[in-house]
C-alpha cells in the first residue's frame, strides 16, 4: 500500500499539543468556561459536590433544578436565623459561581474563610473559583494545600487534574484525575485531557479505555479534538486517532475529511470493515475523490487476501480505476492497482496498466521504477534497466532509482556494477537511505571480494543500514554472516539473534544462529535454535522479488491524512 510515513515520537511536539489543548488557550474548561451568566450546563454530579454533603436538601433541590431566585430566596431566609453559618454562606458563593458571577463567588468564599478559616469546602470552591477566573497558577496551589488534607475530595481532585494539566505535569495530573473517581465522567473536557496526559506518559491502554467511554460533547472544541487525532495518527496511535474522531460533532463543517481521516485511521488500525464501509459511504454519496478511491482499493485488497474473498479483490481494483478516471495525474492509483497486478503475478497487465500512468504523467519517476519492477518480474531486465536508468535521470537525487537498478543488477550476478551504482546513488540523494547501503553491502558481500578493504566497507554500510532503520531484519542478518566469517562469535550471534526477533518465521536467521552458538562453545544454545530450525519452515530465505516487492511498497505515494492541525 502506497501510505504516508509513520512513526513519528507522539510527543515530539512537547508542549504545543498541551497548550492547543489547555483550558485557556481553547476553551477546554470543565464545567464551565467562564462568567456566562447562568448560560453553562452545570452537571448534577459537580453541583452536588460543590454544594458539600450537608447542604440543605431544599436549597440543593432547587439548585439542582437551576432555579436561581428560588434558592438565593430560600438562602436568605436560612441566612437571617443562621447570619454566620458558613455552610450557608458557602452555598451563597456556590450560587453565584453557577451562575458565572465569578468576581461576586470568590469574595462570598474569601468572606467565609474570615469567618471560618477551617471550614474547607469554601477553601476548595475559592480555588475552583480561582480556576475558572483564569487564575491557574492560584488554583493549583489552593487545590494542593486542600488536596493535602482532604486526599479523597473527588472534585478537589477534578480540578487539581486540570490544574496540573494547565501547568504541563501530567505526571500529577494522571494521578488527580484517578482520585477523582467517578466524577470524571462528568466532565468530559478533563476527561479528555486525562487522555492527553496517558499518552503522554505512555499508557495508551488507559488512553483508549477513556476514549472508548466518551461521546461528542459541546464542552470539546472540535478543531483541538480534530488536531489531537491528527496527531495521534501520524504517530502511528491509530486506534486512539480512530476514537478520538468518534468524539466530532455530526455536524463537522468538513465532513468529508472527517469521514476520510476516520476510514483511514480504521485502516491503519486493522479495522478494514469500519474503513470500507465509511468509504463505500462516500462513494454512494458522491463525495469520493481520488485519495479516497485509493483508499478504499487499499482496504478492499487488504479485505480479500485476509478473508480470502476474491470479490473484495475485484472490488479494489474497480475502485483503483475509478479513482483513475477521476484524476489520472493522481499517481495513487496508478500504483497501488500495479501493485495489485504484481501480487497477482499478472505482469502484463501491470505493465500495461503503469503504460497507461506514464502517458498521463511521463515526469513520474515512480512510475517508471514501478513499471520497471514489472519488466523485472516478466524476466525483461534490459527493459527494466531501461526503466530504472529514466527514473535516474527525472530525479537524480531520489535514493530509489539506485536501489531498484542495484537490486536487479544483483539479481543479475552483476555485483561490482550494482554496488557502483548505489554507491553512486548514495552520493546523490537527498536524504540517507537504509536500502541504499544495504543493498551496497550485499552487493559487496556476493561479489565473494573479502579483502581488508571490502570487508571494511561492507561493515560500514551495514552499521550505517542498521543505524537508518533498526527493524530491517536483513541487515543483522548479513551482519551475522560477516562477522561469522571473521570469526567474531559472540558478536554474530547477537546479530542473527536480532534479526530473529525481528523476522522470526525465517529459518535462515535461526541456523545460522545454531552455528554461531556452536562457534562461541555454547552447545545447548545451538541445540535449541536447530531445533526451532526444524519446526520452521524450509526456504523461507526472502526471494529477489520479495525484496522488490518491500521496496515498492515503502514507496511513499498514496493515501495519507487529509486534515492539517
Amino acid at each position: 500500500m502506497w501510505r504516508s510515513g509513520r512513526g513519528v515520537p507522539f510527543w515530539g511536539m512537547g508542549a504545543a499539543l498541551l497548550l492547543m489543548l489547555c483550558p485557556r488557550c481553547q476553551g477546554l474548561a470543565a464545567p464551565a468556561s467562564g462568567p456566562q451568566n447562568g448560560q453553562v450546563q452545570w452537571p448534577p454530579e459537580i453541583k452536588k459536590a460543590l454544594a458539600g454533603p450537608n447542604a440543605p436538601q431544599q436549597v440543593l433541590f432547587l439548585i439542582l433544578e437551576d432555579r436561581w431566585d428560588e434558592a438565593d430566596s430560600k438562602l436568605s431566609l436560612l441566612a437571617r436565623s443562621h447570619p454566620d453559618d458558613p455552610e450557608i454562606l458557602t452555598l451563597h458563593g456556590v450560587l453565584l459561581l453557577l451562575e458565572g458571577h465569578l468576581a461576586q463567588a470568590q469574595q462570598a468564599f474569601e468572606r467565609v474563610l474570615v469567618i471560618a478559616p477551617a471550614f474547607g469546602i469554601a477553601r476548595r470552591n475559592l480555588a475552583i473559583t480561582h480556576w475558572h477566573e483564569h487564575h491557574n497558577g492560584e488554583a493549583a496551589r489552593l487545590l494542593r494545600l486542600f488536596r493535602d488534607k482532604n486526599p479523597d475530595d473527588a472534585l478537589a481532585n477534578l480540578y487539581l487534574g486540570q490544574a496540573e494539566f494547565s501547568q504541563h505535569d501530567c505526571s500529577l495530573a494522571v494521578k488527580a484525575f484517578h482520585q477523582a473517581g467517578e466524577l470524571l465522567p462528568s466532565s468530559p473536557p478533563a476527561m479528555f485531557m486525562n487522555v492527553v496526559c496517558d499518552l503522554q506518559l505512555g499508557n495508551v491502554n488507559e488512553a483508549e479505555g477513556l476514549l472508548k467511554r466518551m461521546g461528542p460533547h459541546p464542552r470539546l472544541p472540535p478543531p483541538s479534538v480534530f488536531s489531537f487525532a491528527i496527531q495521534a495518527e501520524k504517530s502511528g496511535l491509530h486506534q486512539v486517532a480512530f476514537l478520538t474522531l468518534q468524539l466530532l460533532p455530526t455536524d463537522f463543517p468538513d465532513p468529508y475529511t472527517r469521514a476520510y481521516d476516520t476510514a483511514l485511521a480504521a485502516y491503519e488500525a486493522h479495522d478494514c470493515a469500519t474503513a470500507a464501509k465509511i468509504l463505500r459511504h462516500l462513494s454512494e454519496t458522491g463525495q469520493s475523490t481520488p485519495v479516497s478511491w485509493d483508499l478504499l482499493g487499499n482496504v478492499l485488497q487488504e479485505q480479500g487476501v485476509n478473508e480470502k474473498k476474491p470479490s473484495f479483490v475485484q472490488e479494489a481494483y474497480n475502485a483503483y480505476r475509478q479513482g483513475i478516471y477521476q484524476d489520472p495525474h493522481y499517481l495513487g492509483n496508478f500504483l497501488d492497482i500495479a501493485l495489485l497486478a504484481l501480487k497477482l503475478a499478472n505482469y502484463d497487465l501491470a505493465g500495461q496498466l503503469l503504460t497507461q500512468g506514464i502517458q498521463q504523467n511521463p515526469q513520474a519517476f515512480q512510475l517508471f521504477i514501478a513499471r520497471g519492477t514489472a519488466q523485472a518480474f516478466g524476466g525483461h531486465e534490459d527493459v527494466a534497466s531501461a526503466d530504472y536508468q529514466r527514473a535516474m535521470e527525472l530525479a537524480p537525487d531520489d535514493p530509489l532509482p539506485p536501489a531498484f537498478q542495484g537490486l536487479l543488477d544483483i539479481q543479475g550476478g552483476r555485483y561490482l556494477q550494482a554496488a557502483a551504482t548505489l554507491e553512486a546513488g548514495i552520493k546523490r540523494s537527498k536524504q540517507p537511505n537504509a536500502w541504499l547501503y544495504y543493498l551496497l553491502a550485499k552487493a559487496r558481500y556476493q561479489s565473494g571480494e573479502m579483502t581488508s578493504e571490502n570487508q571494511a566497507r561492507i561493515r560500514e554500510a551495514l552499521k550505517e543500514t542498521m543505524r537508518l532503520d533498526p527493524n530491517l531484519a536483513d541487515a543483522y542478518g548479513l551482519a551475522g554472516l560477516m562477522w561469522l566469517k571473521s570469526g567474531e562469535y559472540q558478536q554474530a550471534a547477537e546479530f542473527f539473534e536480532k534479526a530473529h526477533q525481528l523476522d522470526p518465521g525465517n529459518s535462515r536467521y535461526v541456523f545460522e544462529l545454531a552455528k554461531a552458538n556452536k562457534q562461541k562453545g555454547d552447545p545447548a544454545s545451538a541445540a535449541k535454535y536447530l531445533e526451532t530450525f526444524q519446526q520452521l519452515e524450509a526456504a523461507s530465505k526472502p526471494t529477489m522479488h520479495a525484496y522488490f516487492m518491500r521496496m515498492l511498497v515503502a514507496q511513499q505515494v498514496g493515501p495519507a491524512l487529509q486534515g492539517t492541525p
